[in-house]
């Protein structure tokens, strides 16, 4: 008799062990779980910010160029005046 209760209170221990092993485990998962979603989150929050800033800058972007095509346009009106005008001939003291 003595046998078989040490043998069932050896069937339990080993029981605990693997219950303490799976709930480690178990928990080790969780925290790794835990770590990743917070790194997701981070990188959400990140990729948020920065589409932002590049719609901002695309923005820019875009009023400035079409600034430069205005500045282009009014540089050759008056290359056009001038040529008009006779603005590529020699001032009389030359």
């Amino acid at each position: 008799m003595v046998k078989s209760e040490g043998d069932g209170g050896d069937r339990k221990r080993t029981e605990l062990k693997r219950e303490r092993k799976l709930n480690h485990s178990e928990s080790m998962i969780v925290d790794r779980i835990t770590e990743l979603e917070v790194k997701l989150s981070f990188h959400s929050s990140t990729i948020e910010s920065l589409n932002s800033v590049i719609t901002e800058q695309q923005k820019e972007l875009t009023g400035l160029s079409l600034e430069v095509r205005k500045l282009r346009s009014e540089i050759q009106n008056l290359k056009d005046v001038s040529d008009i005008e006779g603005g590529d001939e020699t001032p009389p003291h030359y």
